[in-house]
């Protein structure tokens, strides 16, 4: 087995909450159940895209129609690599903002789902926050970092650049879903956009759809940027020194890969070979490491 070309933050993360579903999943690239809500949080990104590009009109992105659509292609796609999709949230008697009948599923988000599009629009223009252009003539709409970072390529996508009528710039990352635990993501970021753009951006936000806003300003400045490599190179040499141990816990009872799992005593853990040494993927390599950035 050989190590990945690249790293990214949702790889990192996983690695780190428990590596051996990152090996089951990206090492030996075993496809894990979905969600409804992963599937339709991809669809919340491209509506709101469309409309920050320009490309469709208000009434267009939050059609129920039109998030039906997008929300069946993904759903097809999910079909087509075998991937069961399934519904997350709460049981309740009726629809509410935290499940329904059938929690989270279909039919819920095709109401939901459009709701949080046009949640965006009605923030957006409250906020009279306006999208950065950048140096090329390109607005900061998902931005693709591929910069090195502890002398690999990392990747990542980030959502938006704003500038507040104030002046100040920040990075915003669309959330669907759960409010994340912490602001590694965010700090990921500027450093990618510090490496790729010369822009140092200290402040971010993850903008949460179901609450259609902000919940604060992060001062990411706070993160030490030394650090943030040193944990990204951390990753790296754990998965090429073969380090894949599961962490199990209550969370294991909702992995898309748990019957892969032998730390479950999954059904099928035998079927994969045991990793204890990963090959170095020359790929990965800059040749020419940038210098490490204090913050």
């Amino acid at each position: 087995m050989k190590s990945p070309s690249r790293l990214s933050y949702s790889s990192l993360s996983t690695y780190a909450e428990c590596s051996m579903r990152w090996l089951i999943e990206r090492g030996h690239k075993i496809g894990s159940d979905t969600w409804w809500a992963t599937l339709a949080g991809t669809v919340v990104h491209q509506l709101t895209e469309d409309w920050d590009r320009g490309k469709a009109s208000e009434d267009a992105v939050t059609s129920k129609v039109a998030f039906e659509m997008l929300l069946d292609v993904e759903a097809a796609k999910a079909a087509e690599e075998e991937r069961k999709v399934r519904a997350s949230g709460k049981v309740l008697k009726k629809h509410g903002k935290t499940g329904g009948p059938n929690k989270k599923d279909r039919e819920w988000w095709l109401e939901e789902g459009p709701k949080m599009v046009q949640a965006y629009i009605h923030w957006r223009k409250l906020t009279r926050w306006e999208i950065l252009t950048l140096w090329d003539g390109e607005p900061a709409i998902e931005l693709q970092i591929d910069e090195p970072v502890a002398g690999r390529k990392f990747l990542g996508y980030v959502d938006r650049i704003f500038i507040r009528p104030t002046g100040e710039m920040v990075i915003v990352d669309i959330k669907s879903g759960k409010e994340p635990a912490g602001w590694l993501q965010l700090a990921t970021y500027r450093l990618g956009i510090l490496r790729k753009y010369g822009l140092d951006i200290t402040e971010a936000a993850f903008w949460m759809a179901g609450d259609g806003d902000i919940p604060g300003l992060v001062d990411v400045e706070r993160f030490n940027l030394d650090a943030v490599e040193g944990m990204v190179g951390a990753a790296w040499r754990g998965i090429e020194a073969g380090v894949f141990i599961p962490h199990v816990s209550n969370m294991c009872s909702g992995c898309g890969v748990r019957d892969y799992c032998p730390g479950v005593a999954g059904e099928k853990a035998g079927e994969l070979e045991v990793v204890d040494a990963v090959e170095v993927n020359e790929r990965s390599l800059i040749e020419s490491v940038t210098q490490p950035t204090s913050g």
